[in-house]
């Protein structure tokens, strides 16, 4: 969602209310995607604080996935979370690293 899930609900906001992000395929030098996502950079684990529970990480290489370019928005669905938590992570990493010109080492 872009601005709010509630907007979804009517008719007239819908269209705008859902954003695609891209991220460009890993580079040869890292790693590949894994379900979590993992990748170099991150690592989402899916925990709810108040449950405990612990949700079935997605993975964004399953080509289902892969055929409609991700899963679609859903308050409801964990893996959705997964994914746009994900995205934006690194699209937010990709512009840092744009703007300082190289690559960003993080500390283990």
């Amino acid at each position: 969602y872009a601005f709010d899930p509630q907007a979804s609900t009517s008719a007239a906001t819908a269209g705008v209310n859902v954003a695609t992000i891209k991220i460009p395929w890993e580079q040869s030098w890292e790693e590949e995607i894994q379900p979590g996502p993992i990748n170099d950079y991150l690592e989402v684990i899916d925990i709810d604080p108040v449950s405990g529970q612990f949700y079935e990480p997605v993975d964004l290489n399953h080509p289902y996935l892969l055929a409609q370019d991700g899963l679609a928005p859903s308050e409801g669905d964990p893996r959705f979370h997964q994914q746009i938590v994900f995205a934006v992570a690194m699209k937010t990493i990709r512009t840092f690293e744009r703007a300082l010109g190289r690559r960003v080492f993080w500390a283990p």
